[in-house]
């Protein structure tokens, strides 16, 4: 782990999307409250809600949480409705709901079902945060031959897998057949992982593609 611990300085938007798993949700909103990580100023949880029922909760939720959890700062959650993105885009609609509501430059996409100890949660945010070029990643202003390219921004989880319109699948390498006739890599557009973190940037260009 790197001596700069930029993790216990660094606000975190966390983005869960929710589909009618109140309990799990319930469960997770409190172990996260009271975790290091989410106790920087400014981080917050983005509840986004991906179905009628689990919208119909959210006024609920913080009271719920508080009657539980006296010392937990309820105010760091925030709840979206997302039902008519969730339609179009799916899972992948957390990309979009992070992109216009996120205030943070480090983001942990979590899905409402886990309980990531708090230790791999620093880990999630020191890996984004300690990047060489974060969090603008802009390009490198000491001649180098050896990187003439912009730095890049990558992301950081558990088993990737793929993340669309059409739900989640496990990650493969998948070839099509060209125009041409050559058989070629097809590239997915989103890997994501059931707990993964990355910078704003990288999940900006995410979004650009959806």
């Amino acid at each position: 782990m790197p001596h700069n611990r930029c993790a216990e300085r660094t606000g975190l938007s966390v983005v869960v999307p929710s589909a009618s798993r109140g309990p799990t949700l319930h469960v997770l909103l409190i172990a996260l409250l009271q975790q290091e990580a989410l106790r920087v100023p400014g981080s917050e949880i983005i509840v986004s809600h991906a179905t009628f029922d689990s919208l119909n909760e959210a006024p609920n939720m913080s009271p719920r949480v508080l009657a539980a959890c006296a010392s937990c700062d309820v105010r760091r959650i925030v709840h979206v409705d997302s039902v008519r993105i969730n339609d179009a885009l799916g899972c992948a609609h957390r990309y979009v709901v992070a992109s216009k509501h996120a205030r943070n430059n480090v983001l942990l996409h979590l899905d409402d079902d886990l309980l990531p100890k708090a230790a791999l949660l620093q880990a999630l945010v020191q890996s984004v945060c300690a990047e060489p070029g974060f969090p603008e990643y802009a390009r490198t202003s000491r001649p180098n031959p050896f990187r003439s390219a912009p730095l890049r921004p990558s992301f950081y989880g558990t088993t990737p897998r793929l993340c669309s319109k059409d739900g989640y699948r496990f990650y493969s390498r998948r070839y099509t057949l060209s125009q041409r006739g050559k058989w070629v890599l097809q590239k997915p557009y989103y890997v994501l992982t059931n707990v993964a973190s990355m910078s704003r940037a990288l999940n900006a260009e995410f979004v650009t593609v959806l």
